[in-house]
């Protein structure tokens, strides 16, 4: 028993260094994600949550909404504008889910979580249909697209 017990004391740091193939590394802590902030809609048929992204660049942190059915029946969905930095979910009496953009109440239906409504300081909403606005008089209509940001130049680095 005893030299089986010290072969696998002999033994296990080898394991571990064969089954991981390198150390953890600082680029590795911007590959994670976290989940957070998750809400259940009042009929129990949507879960709302939210995930946390970091960005290397601006060493920020950015947060989406995202929305799935309660008894996993779909995928989740992505409401939020990718890297808006939407936070609080939570649900209105009439089952419509509400989320916080840059200090605007943005608002979606669950059934159809492509259209998502501004709503403005008065209440009234900006209908939003896959990145294109409505004016409120329906008369114009703006689309959106997401521009990277330019690559930044290191700074040469000397002996």
């Amino acid at each position: 028993m005893r030299v089986c017990t010290t072969a696998f004391l002999c033994l296990a740091p080898a394991l571990v260094r064969a089954q991981s193939p390198r150390a953890l590394a600082i680029e590795d802590f911007y590959r994670l994600k976290t989940v957070g902030a998750s809400t259940l809609s009042a009929d129990g048929r949507w879960v709302a949550f939210t995930i946390a992204l970091r960005a290397e660049e601006s060493n920020g942190t950015s947060s989406e909404v995202w929305l799935v059915a309660g008894d996993a029946s779909s995928e989740a969905r992505h409401v939020s504008a990718v890297g808006s930095n939407a936070t609080a979910p939570a649900w209105t009496d009439d089952g419509m889910l509400r989320f916080t953009v840059a200090s605007r109440t943005m608002r979606v239906n669950p059934a159809q979580p492509d259209r998502v409504d501004t709503l403005n300081a008065d209440g009234a909403s900006t209908r939003r249909v896959n990145n294109s606005y409505a004016s409120p008089t329906g008369q114009w209509t703006a689309d959106v697209r997401d521009v990277p940001l330019p690559k930044r130049q290191r700074a040469p680095v000397s002996e």
